[in-house]
């Protein structure tokens, strides 16, 4: 979303709902976007523009604690890939060789 298209849909909003808040909005802003003052516009987009940029900020949290959680399901992988070594290392003496050589090429063990 642009800061222009945010601060269109915030002002629209904003009236629209000030009524039911018990809030009368100022004459020269209660119109519809294209008929608000340039300056208006001009201050509203430029807030906008700053609110967007902090969301973006906000988006890197959760981008690091989507990395934290690949992170704990790739370990939590690797201890399943460590127990069916060692599972298929018990079962050994009734596995042929051919068949335990073909499993660990499959789970990723020489």
């Amino acid at each position: 979303m642009t800061p222009d298209l945010l601060a269109e849909k915030f002002h629209n909003l904003y009236e629209e709902l000030a009524p039911s808040f018990g809030y009368e909005t100022r004459k020269d802003s209660a119109k519809p976007w294209a008929d608000v003052p340039k300056k208006n516009k001009a201050l509203m987009t430029e807030v906008c523009r700053h609110v967007l940029a902090t969301c973006n900020e906000l988006s890197i949290d959760e981008l690091t604690t989507r990395f934290y959680q690949v992170r704990e399901e790739r370990n939590r992988l690797k201890r399943d890939q460590v127990k069916a070594r060692e599972l298929l290392d018990e079962a050994s003496a009734y596995c042929p060789v051919a068949l335990q050589d073909r499993i660990r090429r499959q789970i990723g063990t020489s």
